[in-house]
């Protein structure tokens, strides 16, 4: 049976995964409307850019960890995925 803290941090993971790749999509919309109004601005659309890159990183990440703690579940419990 997965603990307390087991299911917490499942479900912050999950929740971060989901916010971070929203918000990785919502810059790179941003950073496309930028791109297409301002040539001269470059900077503001690589930092876009960038923001959206760490913010999918940080998803990979969460969703990984959330597998490890999936996979550590004890056998046969019912309590996995």
């Amino acid at each position: 049976m997965r603990s307390v803290r087991e299911e917490t941090s499942t479900a912050l993971l999950g929740v971060i995964a989901d916010l971070s790749d929203e918000l990785a999509k919502s810059l790179d919309q941003q950073a496309a409307v930028w791109h297409m109004r301002s040539e001269y601005d470059r900077g503001y659309v690589a930092a876009l850019e960038g923001t959206a890159d760490v913010l999918r990183g940080r998803s990979r990440r969460a969703a990984q960890r959330i597998g490890e703690l999936h996979a550590a579940a004890p056998a046969g419990t019912g309590e996995g995925p």
